[in-house]
């Protein structure tokens, strides 16, 4: 920046490199200059840093970005609007789950009825919380809108959680019921009511099959869903009917293709839609396929754990029933397409859309599946607290150049959805121009209740900004210049596993909740946890049988927290690095080994098969070396990595296999014995 004075001014020059900067950059900055120092002319007292960026253009156009007020409807429930869709398709297919099981709209709502005329029989009702334990089934839907049609709210307790997180989930809450089915009842506390629907059948079919009345209000809270707490404990975010309503109006506009300016939802655009489930309740990502499709008239596919694990069967199951949307994680649906290009991939597609979450979207990612020329490809974000999502960016090839030519580093999130405003600001809460990073704020009809229980963290991360409630979502963001936001990481310690929100925090008190373990720090280094741990040294030799190994403290883990928040590889340091001052330095914790060094038990592979295999593994799991006794999960596999694994396997010997083979029989040898034996069996 050059400065010239002159008799009654000064001149300012900006030299800028082409290579690192647009010319709009430059020109931005040049205007952030002006308003400076046309504040210091104004008030020479005041500090600097009180002084904001924002030029006049500026404020206009952020106010212009954020104007997405229209016309939703009337108020109305989740259970309403499922009752007007059983009114208008009854005979039309409304869940199709596995073990080939079909229900139409009348038959669901019958069910959903019953379960919710007994649950009434509990004393359920109003804004009353019900847990709901089931595996992905036609049986989970059920449940669900019986227990929303009873007034309720669901608390959903995947039945792969661990069974003490399950029931810590559970007290929480505060949830007297829960629905479940009789393999998952005996880890109820004795204080709640269990209600399993293959026990009670009897007693559930009893109850009347019309629709119930007081079934809530569009400010009754409809689900909780508890997400990882920095403190150790998981914290549940209440989402209210209203909220859910907006989303499912709102999302439906954009897959549908509704113009901003007309008047309603998109819900009659997605008339007889197919809609693929492919995560847990556990998670709001698959609202994006349940809600809309409950709530247009469509059918919801509730893939089965194998569909969304096994490449081969996954292919299977669209080609034979295809779908037109899709939400899914980038990395788990590359996992499931990996190597098919082309016509091939194009077959294993959706119809209309693949809609992404939960994680960045690369560009290459994003390259490889607008080369597949059949459906469009949807980058969508937002947090729990917000209602599922709230901004959405249409992927082409024409908008990725055009991001880039902006400067965008990843696929950008977008913009907001009808009825959403957002905000990127400073520590002091002022908006930030564009271009300069800052901390992510949400408000709108989307911004939940708050969090259960916790009224405290609910007044720290819920505040009201220009007459409304916003959420600090403590993502750093920044505005690209034409309006559409780029994420650019965390200001916390809190990190994303497979789509998963994961607070490091959570996990290490975890860990040194173990008696062995006297200090513990976890990191996420490429995309994989890795704990860092210091047995405790009172009365621990080295040689006590009771001194944690990494086997221990992950069986330790295993049994609290979710498959997603167990670190792939747990290290044994004699101490922490410190810095100067006594803190914990996080940069020189070691990396986890890549395997160059060969253990004394590593074995060579053998067989053809296990020489095949050593090589699959060794690309999937990043290794040099893989020995036929080397454990799967030990190296760092996890669920998707099985996924890309099975994969291969499929496409070099033809076989498939289930992803429970790589957690049951987790080394190259066992795994090459499944293999010959399937082969044989051809």
């Amino acid at each position: 920046l050059l400065v010239t004075e002159r008799a009654d001014d000064v001149d300012l020059t900006l030299w800028y490199r082409t290579d690192l900067f647009t010319g709009g950059y430059a020109e931005r900055f040049l205007g952030h200059m002006r308003s400076v120092l046309e504040a210091m002319v104004a008030n020479p007292s005041q500090r600097v840093s009180e002084i904001s960026l924002l030029t006049a253009a500026e404020r206009e156009k952020l106010a212009t970005w954020n104007a997405t007020k229209i016309p939703e409807g009337a108020s109305a429930t989740l259970t309403e609007l499922f009752e007007r869709q059983v009114a208008r398709v009854p005979d039309r297919a409304a869940v199709v789950a596995p073990g080939d099981v079909g229900l139409s709209y009348d038959e669901l709502n019958v069910a959903a009825n019953k379960v919710a005329g007994h649950l009434r029989t509990l004393g359920v009702g109003e804004g009353d919380l019900v847990g709901l334990c089931l595996d992905r089934s036609a049986s989970a839907v059920i449940g669900l809108l019986g227990i929303l049609k009873a007034g309720g709210c669901y608390v959903p307790l995947p039945p792969d959680l661990p069974a003490a997180r399950r029931v810590q989930q559970l007290r929480e809450s505060g949830a007297k019921v829960l629905l479940t089915m009789a393999a998952y009842a005996g880890d109820a506390p004795p204080d709640v009511t269990v209600v399993a629907l293959d026990r009670d059948a009897n007693e559930l079919d009893s109850q009347p099959d019309r629709n119930l009345t007081d079934s809530g209000r569009p400010t009754t809270p409809a689900y909780v869903l508890f997400t990882s707490g920095s403190t150790g404990v998981p914290k549940g975010v209440a989402v209210t009917h209203a909220n859910a309503v907006h989303y499912a109006r709102a999302v439906s506009r954009v897959l549908g293709d509704v113009p901003a300016d007309t008047v309603g939802d998109g819900f009659a655009k997605l008339d007889g839609w197919h809609f693929g489930l492919a995560s847990t309740l556990g998670a709001d990502l698959g609202n994006t396929s349940l809600l809309p499709a409950l709530l247009s008239g469509g059918t919801l596919h509730v893939l089965a754990k194998d569909v969304t694990t096994e490449p081969a069967r996954y292919a299977e199951y669209v080609t034979a029933r295809p779908l037109d949307v899709l939400k899914i994680t980038p990395n788990h649906f590359m996992a499931l397409v990996a190597g098919k290009q082309g016509d091939e991939l194009s077959a294993v597609t959706p119809r209309q859309w693949i809609v992404f979450g939960g994680e960045t979207l690369r560009h290459d990612a994003a390259r490889t599946l607008l080369g597949a020329n059949r459906c469009r490809v949807l980058n969508h974000y937002g947090p729990t607290e917000t209602t599922v999502g709230v901004l959405t960016f249409e992927v082409s090839e024409r908008s990725l150049e055009a991001s880039i030519a902006l400067g965008a580093q990843s696929v950008p999130l977008g913009r907001p959805l009808s009825n959403t405003q957002v905000y990127v600001v400073d520590a002091k809460g002022r908006e930030q121009p564009v271009g300069v990073p800052g901390e992510l704020l949400i408000g709108g009809a989307g911004v939940a209740h708050g969090y259960l229980k916790r009224p405290d963290l609910t007044a720290e991360k819920f505040t009201v900004r220009s007459g409304g409630r916003v959420y600090h979502t403590g993502d750093r963001v920044r505005r690209l210049a034409d309006g559409t936001i780029e994420f650019l990481g965390r200001g916390d310690d809190q990190v994303k596993v497979r789509g998963y929100r994961v607070e490091l925090g959570e996990v290490e008190a975890a860990s040194r909740a173990h008696p062995g373990v006297g200090h513990a720090v976890v990191l996420l280094r490429d995309a994989q946890l890795v704990a860092y741990v210091v047995p405790k040294h009172e009365g621990y030799a080295v040689s006590h049988s009771d001194r944690p190994t990494p086997e221990k403290i992950s069986e330790w883990l295993s049994a609290q927290l979710p498959e997603y928040m167990v670190p792939g590889t747990v290290l044994l340091l004699d101490a922490l690095p410190l810095t100067a001052n006594g803190k914990i330095d996080r940069a020189k914790l070691p990396a986890p080994s890549t395997g160059e060094q060969e253990t004394p038990s590593f074995i060579e592979p053998r067989t053809p098969t296990e020489i095949q295999l050593a090589t699959i593994w060794a690309e999937v799991l990043k290794r040099d070396k893989i020995g036929v006794t080397d454990n799967f999960l030990a190296l760092g596999g996890h669920s998707l990595l099985a996924i890309r694994l099975l994969g291969k396997i499929s496409k070099v010997f033809g076989v498939r296999l289930p992803l429970r083979s790589l957690f049951e029989s987790p080394t190259v040898e066992q795994i090459a014995a499944a293999v010959d034996k399937a082969v044989a069996e051809k």
